[in-house]
Order: C-alpha cells, then sequence, then structure tokens
C-alpha cells in the first residue's frame, strides 16, 4: 500500500498531471455481494498517512466517480483507498454467517436492492 503523502501526489503531479491511484484495492467482483467505499486522497485533503486513513470519510463509488471526473477536468490527481463491506442481504449472501471470517462483521452494507447510491456504468453502487 502508498501511505498518502502530501510530498508524494505532488510529485506524483509534477511528473505525470492527472492520474487516478488506486492504492489500496478492494477486489469486488460482485457488486450484489460487496459494496466500495473509497476515500479519495488529493492535494488539497486535510490529512495524510495514518491520519488520512483513520480520518478521511468513506465515499460510494457512484460519488467517488463523480469527484474523479471533477479532478479530470481540472488536471489533479487523486489517489483512492477502498475499503469493502459485505452486503445484509441474506437472500443473496452465500457464507456462513458463523464463520470467524463473517461473525465478526460489525458494519455491514446495505443489501444491492436496497441502496440508495445511483448504480455506475459497470453495476457498482
Amino acid at each position: 500500500m502508498i501511505l498518502p503523502s502530501w510530498r508524494s501526489i505532488e510529485e506524483n503531479y509534477r511528473q505525470a498531471g492527472h492520474e487516478v491511484w488506486i492504492c489500496l484495492s478492494s477486489s469486488n467482483p460482485d457488486p450484489q455481494l460487496f459494496k466500495n467505499y473509497w476515500r479519495i486522497f488529493t492535494r488539497d485533503s486535510p490529512w495524510e498517512g495514518h491520519d488520512f486513513l483513520a480520518h478521511s470519510p468513506l465515499t460510494p463509488t457512484y460519488e467517488t466517480n463523480v469527484v474523479i471526473d471533477q479532478h479530470r477536468e481540472a488536471n489533479e490527481p487523486v489517489w483512492l483507498y477502498a475499503l469493502r463491506r459485505p452486503r445484509w442481504d441474506p437472500s443473496r449472501m452465500p457464507w456462513d454467517l458463523s464463520s470467524r471470517r463473517w461473525r465478526d462483521v460489525q458494519i455491514w452494507a446495505p443489501a444491492y436492492d436496497d441502496d440508495p447510491d445511483p448504480v455506475t456504468s459497470d453495476g457498482f453502487r
């Protein structure tokens, strides 16, 4: 993982202008089962490093795409840090909720059909 750093994003900008880096990826093959949230790091972010990862807001995918488009138009770099949450949808959930992996989940994303976020062109919310 690349830690968010004002010096590093500035250096990246000087070398390449607008780029979108996914610095902490979240493999999410099925948007019906998982929801991605994103922390968006820019040259104007109020925090960097571990403070950024601890305090920056989580943004849903559709809203993240809007921010990326705005930064692309302004020729500004964007670094993304993903957080994947399982969706709470007992009719679709294929896993055993008593297993160690799932029993300690404290925050679930809404079921895909109940999610109020708009659907993106690739089917994510």
